[in-house]
């Protein structure tokens, strides 16, 4: 118990230390550079402030006994609250668009979400097996790779064979995009690749010291980038290179890695800012405000629209064939639009909290949570055979893609059906591979 107690304090400390960076460092200086692109202004409000801080300590407690072992489920409930959890009660203390009541519906969400986890941390005893049985393949890695690299360089002839060498080019590069879209066959190959299948393979071959199919992975990766300029895709493939580095020197100690994931982020804060003070680079600053606080922006004001607005009930989603939405053009561009989008119009998907929201209200946060977190167990349990760095960046990219997207698309395209069966595909190849963990 004291040992428990020790790990969950230091947790708690650096978590406590990322949320007041966020708080006071970050989110003053992101939302005056980019008050005109978020519609949101730093504003501060004692009620929600404090509702802030109380909900950050509410889910601290809650994750007591979350941190308390050295297995895969730390980097996972790590992961979870420097991506998702505390960005989103620092967003919604200081933006000026959510209102004080709206806390409410992210909280059941998370609740429930890191009370399943706490119960299938409970239970497990590291044998589990895949409760879905897929036929286990053995194809060859050159082969996969040849297939991803020719479909790469179909998507990249189609759009005229782009290369992006500046990180300012990316918008007008995806505007380009949206303008000439890509037939829909070719548009899901594309997105297969970009945003899951290259990275997972770059992950893989990297871990395994294929050094040649690494290169050729992060190649392919490039030029899918250059179609649509999307720098997230980018970013997945510096935090597999960093998560590999990162797990070799700490010899797969997972505690060391989980406070080395929040200490870095902590430095990330303050470099985006630096850079913007000093230089006046803002890149870094809007790609960080990109990942961690549009999202909970969209979630809120996603909240915000439906209280007052008929929700959809997957009507831009799996039914939407079957019924008409209610929002010409979609919800993503009537939210802040109307009726009224053009080509360069953002769309306002969002993923998570925010999505059960928009298709169920508030039975949405009741149902979603628990589905997420069986699926995310049983990816966790396809994972069991391959080595610590690998599981932790296939967690981090199930988690990274669920939250810009609605569920069903996260979990039919998004990557959660493709991880799982490019799991089982290699499973007879991870036999050599076995998580050792050390304490």
């Amino acid at each position: 118990m004291r040992q428990k107690l020790q790990t969950w304090s230091i947790y708690s400390i650096l978590m406590l230390i990322y949320k007041c960076l966020f708080d006071f460092v970050f989110l003053p200086v992101y939302y005056t550079v980019f008050s005109y692109m978020t519609g949101a202004t730093y504003t501060f409000s004692s009620g929600k402030f404090a509702l802030s801080w109380i909900s950050f300590i509410i889910l601290m407690l809650f994750a007591v006994d979350l941190f308390d072992k050295s297995d895969i489920y730390s980097p996972i409930i790590t992961i979870l609250y420097v991506i998702c959890i505390i960005p989103m009660l620092s967003v919604y203390a200081f933006v000026s668009f959510a209102t004080i009541d709206e806390i409410i519906y992210p909280m059941i969400f998370w609740c429930i979400l890191l009370g399943y986890f706490k119960r299938k941390k409970r239970m497990s005893n590291g044998n589990e097996i895949n409760v879905i049985k897929i036929p286990s393949l053995q194809p060859a890695s050159e082969g996969i790779l040849i297939i991803c690299a020719v479909g790469t360089l179909v998507c990249w002839a189609w759009a005229g064979f782009p290369i992006l060498v500046s990180l300012s080019d990316s918008t007008a590069q995806r505007i380009a995009l949206r303008a000439n879209s890509m037939p829909t066959l070719l548009g899901y190959v594309f997105m297969f690749l970009g945003g899951v299948i290259l990275p997972y393979l770059f992950a893989r071959f990297l871990n395994e010291k294929k050094l040649l199919y690494t290169f050729i992975s992060l190649v392919c990766g490039f030029l899918l980038y250059s179609i649509n300029g999307m720098k997230t895709w980018i970013f997945l493939y510096l935090f597999a290179f960093a998560l590999c580095v990162l797990c070799d020197l700490s010899k797969n100690n997972v505690k060391k890695i989980c406070y080395a994931i929040v200490i870095g982020l902590c430095f990330l804060l303050i470099i985006c800012v630096a850079f913007y003070a000093k230089a006046g680079i803002i890149d870094f600053l809007s790609q960080f405000g990109r990942i961690f606080c549009i999202p909970n922006g969209i979630g809120f004001r996603s909240i915000t629209f439906f209280k007052n607005n008929e929700v959809l009930l997957l009507r831009e989603s799996i039914l939407r064939h079957l019924f008409e939405s209610p929002y010409p053009g979609g919800s993503d561009f009537f939210i802040d639009y109307g009726a009224n989008r053009t080509l360069t119009s953002a769309r306002s998907n969002n993923g998570l909290w925010g999505d059960a929201y928009r298709n169920f209200g508030l039975l949405g946060t009741v149902i979603y949570p628990i589905l997420i977190g069986k699926i995310l167990d049983i990816i966790r349990i396809s994972l069991n055979r391959l080595n610590l760095k690998f599981q932790i960046f296939v967690m981090f990219l199930m988690v990274w893609n669920s939250v810009n997207i609605s569920f069903f698309t996260w979990l039919l395209t998004g990557g959660v059906m493709i991880v799982y069966l490019l799991n089982n595909f290699f499973a007879k190849e991870d036999l050599k591979y076995r998580t050792t963990i050390s304490n």
